[in-house]
């Protein structure tokens, strides 16, 4: 004897849990108790251009929601469905509108599902199954602890530029800084507070007394901690972030993020041309409206030849893909605040540093020369590790080796060996007693060149 069984799957929408109307900042939606007896899975879509939180909701009694589970929607992706599993008599769903505008467009959908492989509720607000170990996966969505070239994080973050703040006092070999009258930087503890003054036209500027340099295949990361003393004067700018000049404190290349009066903004700078980002065209999964408050926050930007990433307290807030978007990846740490106006304000700075996501140093290169007026051995910034000394002649001549930290034979000295040969043969080198400095990597930021006189020298750097 045979038994035939039909399976009925009847798909239903429900009407009560579905909407199209806009929401308002802060604004909830919130549907309508509806059974799922006879129904395996709650089915929740949505579309709209504001980021949300969707709330998918179960209760035994249509009364008492004991169980919710919420999912971030991010306008930015726009891209959102799930299924979640119905182990309750009733379920509903509610989505609040959590940017700081109204919507223009909203559909949301809720559907019951009879027979359906629905995956277990208890999913990350991602969406991500929750596993006994975590999702390789981040907070900027690039693989676990990753570079955004997709090196992972193994590495150490080796700190480049920037010092931490401790006593009254700015230490000048590790900081710069340039004020207007009326206007200061200053140091307390552990912060520095940069105040712009009530002059109309005044200026306060940090920077790092060294610029970082930058390794092509390797990322760089700019972090600090910021707290605004108020986002209400519209007559200021803040800036925070990585620059380079010529001409320091002046910067015609850089990144940074920027408080424009009221506004947040991102900017890259290159050949003193801003390209500008406004809150409200923000593509990160913060939203594309971000405002910030007066509490400390760290900041950081990740860059490399070709992107940058804009970082709030560990949260993308914007990525810049362009090809080229400065003139130099070697960057000072850069802050300053300036006025429009009279009224005062100031902010805040715990650290701030520049470090690279990768190893101190790179493969080395060398050079051998005899006598030379001037070479430039590189172009740029690099690093100095060694310097031999070999081929002095006699008494009767002076020998000398220099290294300059230009493209010239001339500006700053990274180091001299002075005369050699002083016309005492006792104090005298050989011919046949070459000599190394070990000079540890230390580095240049202009460029390196090398004059040697009655001698033979061998260089090497990166």
């Amino acid at each position: 004897m045979s038994y035939f069984r039909s399976i009925n799957q009847a798909v239903t929408d429900s009407l009560p849990n579905d909407s199209t109307v806009n929401l308002d900042p802060g604004q909830f939606f919130t549907g309508t108790a509806a059974s799922t007896l006879g129904v395996n899975a709650i089915q929740i879509g949505l579309k709209a251009d504001k980021n949300c939180t969707v709330y998918v909701e179960q209760s035994n009694d249509s009364s008492n929601w004991d169980i919710s589970d919420p999912y971030n929607y991010y306008s930015s992706i726009s891209n959102f469905g799930v299924t979640v599993q119905a182990i309750s008599s009733y379920f509903r769903t509610r989505v609040k509108n959590i940017s700081d505008t109204s919507t223009s467009y909203f559909r949301l959908s809720s559907v019951l599902c009879p027979i359906v492989e629905a995956v277990p509720r208890s999913l990350d607000e991602f969406g991500n199954l929750k596993v006994g170990v975590k999702s390789l996966s981040d907070e900027y969505n690039w693989s676990v602890e990753n570079t955004p070239l997709g090196e992972m994080r193994t590495v150490i973050p080796t700190r480049l530029v920037g010092a931490s703040f401790d006593g009254n006092t700015l230490d000048p070999n590790f900081w710069d800084s340039t004020a207007s009258t009326g206007a200061s930087v200053s140091q307390s503890g552990v912060q520095v507070t940069i105040s712009s003054g009530t002059n109309k036209g005044s200026f306060a500027k940090l920077y790092s007394h060294r610029r970082a340099r930058y390794v092509s295949a390797e990322c760089q990361r700019f972090r600090t901690v910021i707290q605004l003393s108020d986002t209400t004067t519209t007559t200021n700018v803040k800036r925070w972030g990585i620059g380079w000049g010529a001409t320091m404190p002046t910067i015609t290349d850089g990144a940074y993020f920027k408080m424009d009066g009221t506004t947040l903004k991102i900017e890259t700078l290159k050949g003193g041309v801003p390209s500008t980002i406004s809150s409200g065209s923000f593509n990160g999964v913060l939203g594309a409206t971000y405002i910030p408050d007066t509490t400390a926050v760290p900041y950081e930007i990740y860059w490399t030849s070709f992107k940058a990433w804009f970082t709030i307290n560990d949260t993308l807030l914007h990525t810049i893909n362009s090809t080229a978007w400065a003139n130099t990846m070697n960057y000072y740490v850069y802050l300053d605040s300036s006025n429009s106006g009279t009224s005062p304000t100031a902010f805040n700075c715990s650290i701030a540093s520049i470090s690279r996501l990768g190893a101190l140093s790179t493969q080395p290169t060398s050079y051998f020369s005899g006598a030379t007026s001037g070479v430039v051995l590189k172009y740029g910034t690099g690093n100095l590790h060694s310097l031999t000394v070999t081929g002095i002649p006699g008494a009767t001549s002076t020998s000398q080796v220099g290294l300059y930290d230009n493209t010239a034979a001339s500006g700053t000295v990274i180091f001299t060996t002075g005369s050699l040969n002083t016309g005492n043969t006792a104090n005298n080198f050989t011919s046949n007693f070459p000599f190394t400095i070990d000079f540890k990597g230390i580095p240049f930021f202009n460029g390196l060149d090398m004059t040697c006189t009655n001698c033979s020298a061998l260089v090497v750097y990166e």
